[in-house]
């Protein structure tokens, strides 16, 4: 988890003092390798991350360096600087796909004044289509949307930000008077190149390190409606747009296990509102014009999909023998799609009769012929979400309400900011919290790849006797090989120096997708921030911190339960420790692994690793970048511990 490097003066000012590869090597930051002449800015632990290094600024990472560690978790909560914090209503979902999309589509239908949403990823499925097609139905009735979504995750034709391949959609956003965004284009790629060139040399204060702002995403999740009223409604977390994130597992044994947290309050949500601001007045964002001559006028196309998820999750449950019968067969489910089009046809006739004239003008009276393609085939992928259907009335029983303090926290994407000027609430402020951990710190999250400065964070914590927990994805469940290779090389050399960690990897099919932690039963926070280099230093993130004994143990429940369930097959690894429970060490001075990735990973798949892993050892010994992911070997740190 990249949660910053540095060192702290007297003055509580970080000193930053450029070490080399040698002198890094002596002190156990890095291994001894042949780039002894490399020079970078990666002081000891800290509060920061060198400012010229990562282009970050000097008073987001340190504002906690002046601080003593807290006392508890209470008040390092309430130490957190945030972009906005207030008492608020809290529920969360999580491992309940379905009822989240049901919250996405209650909050749509609830906005009466504004619309603000942020989602790295929309799908071009029924679930995206629909969710653009109630923010134009929105903006056409009188509420005024806004949004954003990134380039990267979209491009190619999976999503809607490509000419030729989505785009018209967005802009009939636009030319219905929706402030839309697309994050990071090829366009700003290019005029950042010109700005600061591809690699930042010496004037910049790091040797050979490429510019993140090239790389650089928005990976907000986010959606807020009404805001800066009291009937103000938020909500955030891991989930994209998409349907594998809103399908239940029943359905689709491929879905995503995520996370989800929906906030009722205006002071609390405001800041999710203001990082979205943030981001769509920034540099990196293109706004979205509308066609001069809309040729193609997707309207009609984009409310047809909303009428037909809306359609989908008002009608009547199938009973459990009706849902084995259309499993059986997909043949099954074609007389069903077709019900389906013709209700949504009507529901859809039902709903522009209640706009405004002049809005109902602007909609064609028919559909085109690929219109009419692409809806069908919508139809009848949602014929197969069959615990979708008629969800709307369990999702309207459900409660889970509880009172909580809440802070969001917020941070730029690496292309939104000047080397150096990037706005960054979210390192610092996860940093101070976990220090304040007295008890237990349970971390949920896909893509784990600990820094060095993290894992002296986790020691400082053992040495309290706070209990870790680390809940992860395997080679079997994971999207991302890359991260795998770097967590698979040290995972049990963090086990070695943190003895009260317990890391819990999840080996089914099933993709883990949830980014969430709970401290001391007190404390939780629900974010779309993964525990990689990429969440970061590279993209924006956002993010809800929870204070509520409540909500805080039903995340600890759910996690519970996700380990508990046998279609997770989760596998806890494990190292040899002697009575003291100290690690033991092999020949080769590495921890000796009791139950690992050998063990618990099919062979097939760790040979088709071991590669990989060789690949991250040599980028974590020989690049910039990577370079706080080189961990001190625990043999070495062990040597001298006394504790």
């Amino acid at each position: 988890m990249v949660f910053g490097i540095g060192s702290k003066s007297k003055s509580g000012i970080t000193e930053q003092q450029p070490l080399n590869a040698a002198r890094l090597a002596d002190q156990g930051q890095v291994r001894a390798t042949g780039v002894a002449r490399l020079e970078v800015d990666l002081p000891p632990l800290g509060g920061a991350t060198a400012d010229k290094l990562y282009g970050r600024t000097g008073t987001a990472l340190n504002r906690y360096d002046s601080l003593p560690r807290p006392k508890n978790v209470g008040e390092a909560f309430d130490n957190i600087k945030a972009s906005s914090a207030g008492p608020a209503m809290v529920r969360r979902f999580a491992d309940d796909n379905v009822a989240s999309w049901n919250m996405i589509l209650d909050l749509t239908r609830s906005a009466t004044k504004t619309q603000d949403f942020s989602f790295f990823t929309i799908g071009k499925d029924a679930y995206g289509f629909a969710f653009l097609g109630g923010a134009l139905y929105n903006q056409m009735r009188g509420v005024q949307v806004q949004g954003m979504t990134d380039w990267s995750s979209n491009s190619r034709g999976r999503g809607f930000v490509s000419v030729g391949m989505g785009l018209d959609y967005l802009q009939e956003l636009a030319a219905h008077g929706a402030r839309i965004g697309v994050y990071n284009t090829p366009r700003n790629r290019l005029a950042r190149i010109m700005d600061y060139g591809i690699v930042r040399w010496e004037k910049w204060g790091a040797k050979g390190e490429v510019d993140y702002g090239l790389i650089g995403c928005n990976h907000d999740k986010l959606m807020v409606i009404d805001k800066g009223t009291d009937q103000a409604v938020g909500q955030t977390g891991g989930r994209n747009m998409e349907a594998p994130y809103h399908q239940d597992v029943l359905d689709n044994g491929n879905s995503w296990r995520d996370d989800s947290i929906q906030i009722r309050g205006n002071d609390a949500t405001i800041g999710l509102a203001s990082g979205l601001d943030r981001e769509l007045g920034g540099p990196a964002c293109k706004l979205v014009k509308p066609d001069k001559f809309n040729i193609n006028n997707r309207s009609r196309e984009l409310l047809f999909a909303y009428a037909m998820m809306e359609e989908w999750v008002s009608r009547k449950p199938f009973s459990e023998a009706e849902k084995e019968h259309f499993r059986a067969n997909p043949e099954n489910r074609r007389v069903m799609s077709e019900q389906l089009f013709d209700a949504a046809h009507d529901r859809m006739k039902g709903m522009i009769a209640r706009l405004p004239a002049e809005a109902q003008a602007k909609i064609p009276e028919a559909l085109s012929l690929s219109e009419f393609g692409r809806l069908t085939k919508q139809a009848f992928a949602l014929s197969n979400d069959l615990e979708l259907a008629g969800s709307r009335a369990r999702y309207e029983q459900i409660k889970g309400w509880a009172k909580a303090d809440v802070k969001i926290i917020d941070q730029e994407g690496a292309p939104s900011a000047a080397p150096g000027k990037r706005h960054n609430e979210m390192a610092p402020a996860l940093v101070h919290l976990f220090r304040g951990a007295q008890k237990e710190l349970i971390i949920q999250n896909p893509y784990v790849v600990l820094t060095e400065n993290m894992v002296q964070l986790f020691e400082e914590l053992a040495e309290r006797g706070v209990k870790i927990k680390i809940v992860t994805n395997s080679p079997e469940s994971t999207d991302s090989a890359v991260t795998q290779a770097f967590f698979l090389n040290e995972w049990a050399n963090v086990m070695a120096r943190v003895p009260t960690m317990e890391i819990h990897v999840a080996t089914g099919d099933r993709k883990f997708h949830a980014k969430c932690f709970a401290i001391d039963g007190e404390v939780s926070g629900d974010l779309s921030y993964n525990a990689d280099l990429l969440s970061g230093l590279v993209n924006g993130e956002v993010g809800a911190i929870s204070r509520s004994r409540e909500i805080a143990g039903d995340l600890a429940k759910h996690i519970k339960d996700d380990l508990a369930n046998p279609i997770n097959e989760f596998k806890e690894w494990t190292i040899k420790k002697d009575a003291n429970g100290r690690a033991v060490f092999g020949p080769d001075l590495k921890p000796i692994v009791v139950n690992g990735p050998d063990q618990t990973i099919a062979k097939k798949l760790m040979r088709l690793y071991k590669p990989m892993c060789a690949v991250a050892n040599w980028a974590a010994d020989h690049t910039i970048s990577v370079a706080p992911l080189n961990l001190r070997p625990a043999w070495e740190v062990l040597k001298d511990r006394t504790w």
